[in-house]
């Protein structure tokens, strides 16, 4: 706030008859709004449970895209080492992925084979079975159109078999969630914008 606006913003609450020290706003009044919604929780169990979501104004066809260009994750997703489809039925695809995720000093590479299950422009399921670095490693992402947006929801249930401290796996994932979903939507805003760019 430059010192032209501050003085003024004070003797605006001097003539109100307000202290300007109660008037000031206050951090979280002025905080952007949140980009995605997160929760992350850890079961008795040892189970991380993921919860995220963020709106996007973008046609559902740039969200489906994005979420189901498997082979080309990589590219927006930081995390994301190598991403291939290996086979694809009626009912469902084989997708091998190698990740690395990160908190603070703590790094860890994971390797996955999921089995992907597609309802087109609704859901995306997986589950991973494999079952080398997690005994337990499925999710899902579920997409609605409603009012000119596309609510996007994340979810995953995921027990590492890798040693971590309990601490550092609750910002393990929570970091590796927000910045998942951050780019991800970052990219289906990208895709939204270029098909609404006049063809040449």
């Amino acid at each position: 706030m430059s010192l032209l606006i501050t003085t003024a913003f004070i003797l605006l609450a001097i003539l109100c008859g307000i202290s300007p020290v109660e008037a000031w706003p206050k951090k979280s009044a002025i905080r952007p709004p949140q980009v995605v919604t997160l929760s992350v929780a850890q079961s008795s169990e040892g189970v991380y449970r993921v919860e995220g979501a963020f709106e996007v104004e973008a046609p559902l066809e740039a969200v489906w895209e994005a979420l189901a260009d498997y082979d080309q994750i990589g590219k927006f997703v930081s995390t994301i080492r190598e991403s291939r489809v290996t086979d694809r039925t009626p009912i469902a695809l084989t997708l091998v992925q190698e990740a690395e995720i990160q908190v603070l000093m703590f790094s860890q590479k994971v390797s996955l084979v999921l089995e992907v299950r597609e309802d087109f422009k609704k859901s995306i399921v997986f589950q991973d079975t494999l079952l080398k670095d997690f005994s337990k490693y499925e999710g899902s992402w579920r997409m609605e159109e409603t009012g000119g947006k596309v609510h996007v929801r994340y979810g995953l249930h995921a027990k590492p078999r890798f040693e971590i401290p309990g601490f550092l796996g609750r910002l393990l994932f929570e970091g590796s969630a927000s910045d998942l979903l951050k780019e991800v939507r970052i990219e289906i805003l990208r895709r939204g914008l270029e098909a609404a760019l006049p063809r040449k």
